[in-house]
């Protein structure tokens, strides 16, 4: 489910750009959004939930080459 709504959101994106086909960059653009609210953190972690979700969220699609 959550690869679909990622897909959804991708594909969202490259609409309002004006294109058609999707590039690796509208999937970029929606990861975090769709990807955020699944991380589960340890008690201790969540006043700080958005930053490390972002941190975590930016560090996988900069480590993740692009096909």
């Amino acid at each position: 489910r959550g690869m679909a709504m990622l897909l959804r959101g991708a594909r969202v994106h490259a609409w309002l750009m004006g294109r058609e086909a999707l590039i690796p960059e509208d999937i970029h653009a929606v990861f975090h959004e769709i990807i955020a609210h699944r991380l589960t953190f340890n008690s201790m972690y969540e006043m700080r939930r958005t930053a490390l979700a972002r941190e975590l969220t930016g560090n996988i699609v900069r480590m993740v080459a692009v096909p």
